[in-house]
């Protein structure tokens, strides 16, 4: 099931309100319409997986935003419901 473009703005909301700039400072001077298009392209099928993207929002580094393949990687990672 492909992710939602709402659910993309909520992890970005998510990431931004915990990084700053650190997590949107990586695409300054990209058009964040189209990296979000990157990041829903990237976790397509975890659409029907809420709880593997809310366990990838809760195991973050504390100290390093992490990149669409590094999230990606966050989810897999999440137990079977």
């Amino acid at each position: 099931m492909p992710i939602l473009a709402s659910w993309i703005d909520r992890i970005f909301e998510r990431l931004t309100m915990t990084y700053g700039h650190q997590f949107l400072g990586r695409w300054s001077g990209l058009d964040l319409v189209k990296v979000k298009a990157h990041w829903a392209e990237e976790l397509d099928g975890f659409g029907a997986r809420g709880e593997a993207i809310s366990y990838a929002l809760d195991h973050l580094d504390p100290h390093n935003p992490p990149t669409v393949l590094q999230f990606r990687e966050i989810c897999r990672r999440a137990p079977e419901p």
